[in-house]
């Protein structure tokens, strides 16, 4: 294998990079997955029982689901 300028090989070199992002992601995702926690958190309930935003809570929170998977 052919070594980097830091006499790394390329390989492990990757490898690091493809850590970093995966690092990245992982907070990126957690942030996003705690935001959807605190936002039913913060509902309490009570928007599932109003007639007129009731469903629009609902797609709110299917959306956020669907990002995060």
């Amino acid at each position: 294998m052919a070594d980097n300028e830091n006499g790394q090989p390329a390989s492990s070199r990757r490898m690091e990079i493809l850590q970093q992002s995966l690092a990245k992601k992982q907070a990126a995702f957690d942030k996003r997955l705690q935001n959807h926690f605190d936002d039913v958190l913060s509902a309490n309930g009570q928007p599932l029982n109003d007639k007129r935003n009731g469903q629009a809570t609902l797609n709110r929170w299917e959306r956020q689901n669907d990002g995060l998977r």
